[in-house]
C-alpha cells in the first residue's frame, strides 16, 4: 500500500510542478504598472516616477518632482486565465535626493473544481498570488539615480483542503529584489535595471524538486518629454529580456497632453513569444489630471499567435492623487 501510495504521490508531482513551470507562473510580475503604461505599449521603465512605475524602477522616485504620490490600478482580464490583476504602490520624499516607497499587487485567477488522487470532489477553489515590497532610491549626482525594492511573492495554487490530500506539497513563497539606474538631462530620460532577482519558487517539499524560477528580467528604457505653451509631447522606448525563459519583448509609446490636464496615449508592445509574458498587442488610452488627482484608462487590442485570444477587451485604470 505505501508503494502505491508513493507512485501516486510521484506521478501528481510530476505533473503538478511541470504545469507550475509552463502555465505562465507568476508572470504578473511582469505586467504594465499602470493604465498609462498600459497605455503606452506596455513601457514604464523611463517613464519618470508615475504613480506604481516605481515598482518597476525604484530609482525614479528619487528624481520625482512630487513629495508624495500614491496610486491605486486594476486590470481586467475577460479570459479562462486571470480574470484581474490590482496594485496599490505610493512613495514620499525624504529629501531633495532620497525618496522611500512601499506597495502591493495581487492577481486572481478562475474558480475550479479540485479532486482528490481517486478523483473525489473537494470543492470550488480560487488560486490567487500577491506581493508585497518597498523600496528606496537616492540621487547619486544630479541627475543620476539609484533605487532599490525588496519584495516577498506568494503563489497560492492549492486549497488547505486539497494540501491535506498530499502533504509533499505546498503554496509557495519566494523573495525577491528590483535595482534600476535611471539618469535625466534636458528632457531625455535613460533607465535600466533587473527586477524579480531572488530565490526559487517552490511548491514541494520534496527534496528532488528543485522548484522554478521567478520571471527575472532585464529592462532598457528610453524617453523623451517636451512642453511648448499649452501642449506637451512624451515618448517612450523600451526593451526587456527574461534570463531564465530565454524570452524577449519591447514597446513603445506616446502621450501629447493639453495644458498638464487632458492626455491622449498609444502604444505598441512587440513579443516574441507570450509563454510568460504579455501578447503581442496595440493600446490606447485617455488621462485627466486635476489638483494632483490622476485618473488613466487603457486599452489593450491584442493581435498574432500565442496566448492572446486570452487578453481580448483587456482594460486598466488607474487613479492616483500626488503633491
Amino acid at each position: 500500500m505505501n508503494n502505491i501510495k508513493y507512485i501516486f504521490l510521484s506521478v501528481a508531482l510530476c505533473a503538478f510542478t511541470a504545469t507550475a513551470m509552463t502555465a505562465q507562473d507568476l508572470e504578473s510580475l511582469n505586467r504594465p504598472a499602470n493604465a498609462r503604461s498600459l497605455s503606452m505599449g506596455g513601457t514604464d521603465m523611463a517613464s519618470g516616477a508615475y504613480g506604481s512605475n516605481i515598482m518597476t524602477n525604484p530609482a525614479s522616485m528619487a528624481l520625482a518632482d512630487e513629495t508624495f504620490s500614491i496610486q491605486g490600478n486594476y486590470m481586467g482580464i475577460p479570459s479562462t486565465n486571470l480574470l484581474n490583476h490590482f496594485n496599490l504602490a505610493a512613495y514620499y520624499s525624504l529629501s531633495e535626493r532620497y525618496a522611500i516607497s512601499v506597495y502591493g499587487q495581487g492577481s486572481f485567477g478562475n474558480k475550479r473544481m479540485e479532486a482528490d488522487l481517486y478523483g473525489n470532489a473537494l470543492g470550488m477553489f480560487q488560486p490567487y498570488e500577491y506581493t508585497v515590497g518597498a523600496g528606496f532610491a537616492a540621487e547619486i549626482i544630479d541627475g543620476f539615480a539609484i533605487g532599490l525594492n525588496a519584495k516577498m511573492v506568494n503563489s497560492t495554487r492549492m486549497s488547505d483542503k486539497w494540501l491535506a490530500t498530499l502533504p509533499g506539497y505546498k503554496n509557495a513563497y519566494a523573495f525577491a529584489a528590483d535595482l534600476s539606474l535611471m539618469y535625466t538631462i534636458q528632457g531625455f530620460r535613460v533607465a535600466a535595471g533587473v527586477n524579480n532577482i531572488g530565490t526559487k519558487i517552490k511548491y514541494s517539499s520534496n527534496e528532488n524538486y528543485k522548484g522554478s524560477d521567478l520571471p527575472t528580467a532585464v529592462r532598457l528604457g528610453f524617453g523623451y518629454g517636451k512642453e511648448w505653451e499649452k501642449h506637451s509631447l512624451d515618448a517612450t522606448l523600451q526593451a526587456d529580456y527574461l534570463i531564465f525563459h530565454s524570452e524577449f519583448y519591447a514597446g513603445v509609446g506616446a502621450e501629447y497632453g493639453f495644458n498638464d490636464m487632458l492626455f491622449v496615449r498609444g502604444g505598441y508592445h512587440f513579443s516574441q513569444n507570450a509563454v510568460n509574458c504579455l501578447p503581442q498587442y496595440a493600446s490606447a488610452g485617455l488621462g485627466v489630471k486635476f489638483f494632483g488627482i490622476n485618473l488613466d484608462l487603457a486599452y489593450m487590442i491584442p493581435f498574432g499567435t500565442g496566448n492572446s485570444d486570452n487578453f481580448n477587451n483587456t482594460f486598466m485604470i488607474s487613479l492616483g492623487w500626488s503633491f
